[in-house]
């Protein structure tokens, strides 16, 4: 027979953790320019399409209006150049559209090395 006593224990529970998110989304530069604002804190969820960093749109601005009138001219003339000036416009708008980074995935937004205030 064996004899209960009483004593403290300290009561602990094991739990699987992650340091590691199940998905991440790499943020790559698609137009070189000034970087204006970052629009989330670290730790905060963040949604699809939501705006992460701004980089200043001016340069992008003028492309676009200098390329605009190019290609009002050229469709006045010459139907191969309107093709030239038409990609030109296209360009100067894609490249203002990247000047807005927007976040590809829904999550908790993370450390980024290259961005900071």
């Amino acid at each position: 027979m064996t004899e209960v006593q009483q004593e403290d224990v300290s009561i602990y529970d094991d739990f699987v953790g992650r340091l590691e998110p199940s998905e991440n989304a790499s943020i790559q530069a698609r137009v070189q320019g000034y970087l204006i604002s970052q629009n989330y804190e670290e730790g905060r969820v963040v949604k699809k399409g939501d705006l992460l960093f701004q980089v200043s749109p001016i340069a992008f601005e003028v492309a676009l209006a200098q390329a605009t009138p190019v290609l009002a001219q050229a469709e006045a003339a010459a139907s191969a150049n309107v093709d030239v000036q038409k990609a030109a416009v296209r360009q100067a708008q894609v490249n203002l559209d990247y000047a807005s980074i927007k976040s590809s995935i829904d999550g908790i937004a993370g450390f980024c090395a290259g961005a900071r205030r």
